[in-house]
């Protein structure tokens, strides 16, 4: 019996994607190593939507390692969908997500003002992720964020 060997490189994206979407799986398990959770969480952010791996997104939001969540709160950022964008204000009450949250706000500019402004106002976010949002519009530094 003959068997073919493949390279990845011959592969198209298409035939890629469910092993690609196996191997960040098994990476992004919180038994993985840190390196190995750290780049799941890089490469989720630079996948296709139709993959749904941003649904590893929330844990690795919650990852123990600092790393871990920054590069996931980069993602959710240049992801940017709106329920990606609300992990990301969660982020703004963690001292782990925080810089990396903030830093990807100020990356979407004036265009995350909105649904800062609506964060703002909604009673039900804790006010210890509400209170850091004032000094984040400033920061975004455009007139209708002040």
């Amino acid at each position: 019996m003959h068997t073919r060997t493949v390279k990845v490189e011959d592969l198209s994206v298409q035939e890629f994607l469910p092993f690609g979407c196996s191997l960040l799986e098994h990476l992004a398990d919180p038994g993985s190593t840190l390196r190995s959770r750290e780049a799941a969480a890089t490469a989720v952010g630079m996948m296709p939507l139709s993959t749904n791996l941003a649904d590893l997104l929330p844990a690795l939001l919650q990852d123990r390692e600092r790393q871990v969540v920054e590069a996931a709160a980069r993602s959710a950022g240049a992801i940017g969908s709106e329920p990606m964008l609300r992990l990301l204000v969660e982020q703004l009450g963690r001292q782990e997500g925080r810089l990396a949250a903030r830093q990807a706000f100020l990356t979407r500019g004036d265009e995350i003002i909105p649904m800062l402004m609506e964060c703002m106002r909604e009673p039900s976010l804790p006010m210890s992720i509400r209170r850091h949002i004032p000094s984040l519009l400033g920061a975004i530094g455009s007139e209708r964020a002040v």
